[in-house]
């Protein structure tokens, strides 16, 4: 119970930060800007590696692992997402 508690806090407070973080980036940045797919890419890996533990400590415990399968399906849409596009990555 304890750790399902914390699980969820430590999502949601991943979640505020990553939505501060957009926010942010958008008010420095005026006007629209190209997408940058490899971006998406590298949050895709993230989110799996991410995924990947919770799904494990999930296995490990008494937690229901369908809480660790969105994670491990936004990881793996963004790698799709940034993948496709490969073309139109950013050089540095």
């Amino acid at each position: 119970m304890v750790i399902t508690a914390i699980a969820a806090a430590l999502v949601v407070v991943g979640v505020i930060t990553a939505l501060a973080l957009v926010v942010l980036r958008r008010r420095r940045g005026a006007g629209s800007r190209e997408i940058d797919y490899r971006f998406f890419f590298t949050i895709g890996i993230a989110f799996l590696a991410s995924g990947a533990i919770f799904l494990l400590v999930c296995l490990q415990s008494d937690i229901p692992f369908a809480l660790a399968l969105p994670h491990l399906a936004m990881g793996l849409v963004y790698v799709t997402i940034g993948l496709s596009n490969r073309d139109k990555w950013k050089t540095r």
